[in-house]
């Protein structure tokens, strides 16, 4: 399938029965939440959004192939901003305390530089839809930035609205050193990837001293991929302060939260 061009295409929410979703053309793509514990698994910190895409007849796909077909990068990133609004309007609708984690391109960042109002539009819809901007925190996903200068102004815009910021999948491509450099994250989600290092025996001591760096540089640490208790009784006594994984909680669609009637899962 070639690319997909968003002028060619008609999107708009819908209501659908306890949801909101977003329809464009064939696709219509819902939210999901994934509760994110702290260490000890006790407390439900936040919740990081991830969408799921459905064709027409059902058929699901692949949320990474669905945003393959954007092969522009303006493209990708307005796509990325629906998805945006679809989890800021059903995480309201569920009125779900702690966090939220949104993923976002780089982009979305220096977009707004270029777009007069950009950023005090985004941050007002958030708070009509009930949330604060204290809730939201942007997870940066770890592709490349096409300006460097627009994309530290956009987020030096959101943080002084008192949104946070996040480093998505560290240790992939452009979630490294010199991005946490660059941006000095409140959060970094360290990539599955470095976990399977871990387990092996060939670079044991790599995570627990990347962790107690962040630690000492006042940047919160999140333990993503973790899937069995075996896995977390083998990390449990790491320095890291947050944990996501199938272990602590599967990510749950909206009708599953809304007719168990929980806010922890």
């Amino acid at each position: 399938m070639s690319d997909i061009k968003l002028d060619e295409l008609q999107w708009y929410f819908v209501a659908q029965e306890n949801e909101w979703v977003a329809s464009y053309g064939q696709y219509t793509l819902k939210s999901f939440f994934q509760p994110i514990y702290t260490q000890n698994i006790e407390t439900i910190y936040g919740y990081e959004c991830l969408i799921r895409v459905y064709l027409c007849n059902g058929r699901t796909i692949s949320p990474l192939d669905f945003f393959a077909y954007f092969l522009d990068e303006d493209e990708l990133v307005k796509v990325g901003i629906v998805c945006a609004w679809l989890h800021i309007r059903n995480f309201a609708k569920l009125s779900l305390n702690g966090k939220v984690f949104i993923n976002i391109h780089p982009n979305m960042f220096a977009c707004t530089q270029t777009i007069k109002n950009a950023t005090s539009q985004i941050h007002n819809r958030i708070c009509e839809e009930g949330l604060s901007s204290e809730q939201i925190i942007w997870e940066i996903t770890e592709f490349k930035e096409s300006n460097v200068q627009k994309f530290i102004a956009g987020v030096e815009e959101f943080r002084q609205l008192g949104h946070q910021l996040a480093i998505d999948d560290y240790g992939q491509q452009f979630s490294n050193d010199e991005r946490v450099s660059l941006l000095k994250p409140d959060i970094v989600k360290i990539d599955r990837s470095l976990i399977q290092e871990f387990f092996g025996t060939t670079n044991a001591t790599y995570l627990p001293e990347l962790l107690e760096n962040f630690n000492q540089n006042g940047i919160c640490t999140v333990i993503e991929g973790i899937e069995t208790k075996e896995e977390y009784e083998r990390i449990k006594h790491l320095p890291f302060s947050l944990i996501q994984g199938y272990f602590t909680g599967k990510p749950y669609s909206m009708s599953c939260i809304s007719n168990t009637n929980f806010t922890n899962f």
